[in-house]
């Protein structure tokens, strides 16, 4: 896989800066990662709209996951992750439906309804927080736009 940028450093505005963030309809396909998770540490990807506002985060470690932005679709399980390796895991929003995918299952599927369907059927980038290139990668798809910033080289804080 591809390194990731992690967006919450100054360079990349801490999650401001859309160089930092691949555009790509998560309503149409899904994002494919692989990191380490941890009980207290949670890695999340940062969700924006077409023109790069802002909606919400995704965040999930070992002790589940929630999406945020969306008062009615805030969500937490636990999830079956290794918990000292990496793991691949998958999370699209296809049809209105949060679906988080490892190892070929399904582990959460939670359709959204309402202002929260609404909210999230946008989402037109997306980008990597708290989770630097050493330690994470993420499959890119052909219809991926990276931003600049992905073709830094990967240095410990991006």
């Amino acid at each position: 896989g591809r390194p990731t940028v992690d967006c919450w450093t100054a360079e990349c505005g801490y999650c401001a800066n859309l160089d930092c963030a691949v555009q790509y309809d998560l309503s149409a396909g899904e994002v494919v990662c692989s990191s380490q998770l941890k009980y207290r540490v949670y890695n999340s990807i940062v969700l924006y709209n077409r023109v790069g506002a802002v909606l919400g985060t995704f965040r999930w470690s070992l002790r589940g996951f929630s999406l945020d932005g969306c008062i009615t679709c805030g969500s937490e399980t636990k999830i079956p992750f290794t918990k000292r390796g990496s793991d691949k895991w998958s999370l699209s929003l296809v049809g209105g439906v949060v679906s988080v995918k490892t190892g070929g299952v399904t582990i959460f599927e939670h359709g959204l309804a309402g202002e929260c369907a609404a909210h999230y059927a946008d989402v037109g980038f997306f980008a990597f927080m708290s989770m630097p290139c050493s330690k994470a990668s993420f499959e890119v798809a052909d219809d991926m736009g990276l931003g600049a910033a992905f073709d830094l080289p990967c240095a410990e804080g991006l």
